[in-house]
């Protein structure tokens, strides 16, 4: 294959060498980043039910998910702080590796999956969060086996192993972040529009894939818990967030809606259940009472929600102390709101090729929604970066011809 960088077909290396680069890559990467980057500030709540896991066995409270928390117990039980820079440098290699299986399942391409792969191990927040307490370290993989998997059963034959497999990683997703299990509607409408298959196999299929990701988050939580918890509490909190008359001016001000509900609250003199369920089931009400008497207020709440989630987060130009210099966190800040921007372009240009990556633009929007209807961060919005550099990747290597081989697109 002739192309701009000479003679040599670069797609002739064996793909053991061409992994066996990337995993040097991550692992330098991953290295400068433990020695260099400074521990951040643990999220409490998370710490907290670690170390009640680490000493009880179980964690519980019903206020956030259990799945990061066990995570970090783990991983502290076998090394201390080393021990969740060890594990999550684990989790930042696999979301590497899933990148570039994503890529070489679209592509067929070693070459451009490794330049792909590479392109996401360099993303600012990936590396940083080796040395943060946060769970986009396991959201992030999670989210991105998902895709994998799918992308994978719609090359390949659909099996009974891989659609539980499917439903298994989307269970081990909701356990992280419920709101994950929005992205149920893709496998169902994905396995109800597969050719050549009848209804009562397309049905059987379905019912697979929705015992398997039930029996994952029953278990999980089970084992953790001593009891199984679907939907923790804190979502109530965030639906009734996204739905009182602070909810504008908190997303403007603070990026989020936590701050504003809680001053809704104080300023209506409204005292909660000490009660979890009933103080649950209070959210929900102030909420619907809310979106009641102010549908166009919500919807446009909605909107900014949806803004909020993908713009520039210039909060980190205060609190990041990776960086010392202002402009340069504004000008990083900027650069990570770029892939959804970005990708939208790429969608648009390439709207005429049969792309294979049905997948993503439902993703994205599944993905999302729960944070238009309840509260939204653009902290949330990891995960979906890390699928649209890959898409972009993906369409972009479909539009031009690049070095690495391809036709180029003709409008």
């Amino acid at each position: 294959m002739k192309n701009l960088i000479g003679e040599v077909n670069l797609e002739r290396i064996p793909l053991k060498y061409i992994l066996f680069f990337l995993l040097a890559f991550v692992i330098l990467l991953s290295a400068i980043t433990i020695r260099i980057v400074p521990f951040g500030k643990p999220m409490p709540l998370f710490y907290k039910q670690a170390q009640e896991f680490i000493a009880t066995g179980s964690i519980q409270s019903d206020e956030m998910p259990v799945g990061y928390p066990v995570f970090l117990a783990w991983c502290i039980k076998i090394g201390g702080l080393k021990g969740i820079f060890f594990g999550q440098g684990l989790l930042y290699l696999s979301t590497v590796i899933l990148g570039f299986i994503f890529l070489y399942i679209l592509n067929s391409s070693k070459v451009a999956a490794l330049l792909g792969s590479s392109i996401l191990a360099m993303h600012p927040y990936l590396l940083i969060n080796i040395k943060r307490i946060v769970e986009n370290s396991l959201a992030v993989p999670l989210f991105l086996a998902f895709c994998v998997v799918g992308l994978y059963l719609n090359k390949k034959q659909v099996s009974a192993g891989g659609i539980a497999l499917w439903g298994l990683v989307l269970g081990l997703l909701a356990v992280i972040r419920p709101n994950a299990l929005s992205l149920l509607a893709l496998p169902i409408i994905f396995l109800y529009k597969e050719r050549q298959a009848k209804f009562f196999s397309k049905a059987l299929k379905i019912a697979v894939f929705l015992v398997s990701v039930y029996l994952t988050i029953f278990l999980t939580t089970f084992m953790f818990k001593g009891r199984a918890l679907y939907l923790p509490t804190h979502g109530a909190a965030n639906f009734f967030g996204g739905a009182n008359e602070n909810t504008l001016e908190s997303l403007i001000k603070y990026y989020n809606t936590e701050t504003g509900y809680g001053r809704y609250l104080a300023e209506k003199n409204i005292s909660l259940p000490a009660d979890t369920r009933e103080r649950q089931a209070k959210y929900f009400q102030l909420g619907l009472k809310y979106i009641a008497e102010h549908p166009l207020h919500y919807i446009w709440f909605s909107v900014f929600k949806f803004i909020n989630l993908f713009r520039p987060d210039y909060r980190e130009v205060m609190s990041n102390s990776t960086i010392s210099s202002p402009l340069l966190k504004i000008s990083v800040q900027t650069l990570l709101a770029v892939p959804f921007f970005l990708w939208l372009f790429l969608l648009i240009l390439t709207r005429r090729l049969k792309a294979k990556d049905w997948l993503v633009l439902p993703a994205v929007i599944l993905y999302a929604l729960p944070f238009v209807i309840a509260t939204s961060d653009p902290r949330y919005r990891l995960p979906v970066d890390t699928l649209m550099i890959l898409d972009s990747i993906y369409r972009l290597r479909l539009y031009i011809r690049p070095a690495l081989g391809g036709a180029q697109y003709q409008p």
